[in-house]
């Protein structure tokens, strides 16, 4: 019987890689690794720049500067039928206390109303004013202003033409810093004395997370076009 012949032949060598088809997969992993070390970087950096706002805006809502200045400012909230809100009610009681500690020597209350209202933001805490004591010529009301922009443009169109140089922005704890550094970029010299408590004086995570995104809409949007009031540009 006879036997089948082995076959000596070595094994033959593995085909070589081709360089052309391991390219495109090369090019894939670090395409892929440098998408992850941007989205890592991005979200470091929201994270920085998210703790350094809400540091600033937990700080500034503490802050009680008590030195003198040219006139309060009142920033609006809502009213109902000339009577002002609890949170309007409590920013301007807190800038009467102030007036009568002599912080100032005037008050701008400021503020619109919405479509339909007979009565503004502005108007209702000036007149709240005036029936708790407050000298008629010593209360500015200036019934413009939607948001804090427009409404700080209008203050400072007012505070330009009376040589008015600073102000104290009375409002919530949590809208301090972004109303003083509009309030700064529009040429004024500004302090801040929010109101400590009472209704809406409270740093909730709601309302410092949305400052935090208003005030990077501000700096982002807002900001490059916001020149000193006055001021030629």
């Amino acid at each position: 019987m006879m036997s089948t012949p082995v076959d000596t032949k070595p094994n033959a060598e593995p085909a070589a890689s081709d360089p052309d088809r391991s390219l495109p997969v090369r090019r894939f992993r670090t395409l892929r690794r440098t998408l992850v070390v941007v989205v890592l970087l991005g979200l470091v950096t929201a994270v920085a720049i998210g703790s350094l706002l809400t540091f600033n805006i937990v700080t500034t809502a503490h802050s009680q500067d008590l030195t003198h200045s040219d006139a309060l400012v009142v920033l609006g909230a809502a009213q109902f039928n000339g009577r002002p809100s609890p949170v309007l009610a409590n920013r301007t009681s807190h800038a009467l206390a102030l007036f009568n500690a002599g912080v100032a020597s005037h008050i701008i209350t400021v503020g619109s109303n919405q479509p339909g209202d007979l009565y503004t933001e502005a108007g209702s805490a000036a007149q709240w004013l005036r029936l708790h004591g407050v000298p008629t010529n010593d209360v500015i009301a200036i019934p413009t202003g939607h948001d804090t922009l427009s409404s700080l443009k209008a203050v400072a169109a007012v505070a330009v033409m009376r040589h008015w140089s600073s102000v104290t922005i009375v409002t919530d704890p949590a809208h301090s810093a972004r109303a003083a550094q509009i309030a700064r970029d529009l040429g004024l010299t500004v302090r801040t004395a929010p109101t400590q408590s009472g209704p809406g004086s409270a740093l909730t995570i709601h309302y410092v997370g949305r400052e935090v995104l208003s005030t990077l809409h501000y700096f982002v949007m807002e900001r490059p076009y916001v020149h000193p009031v006055g001021a030629s540009h």
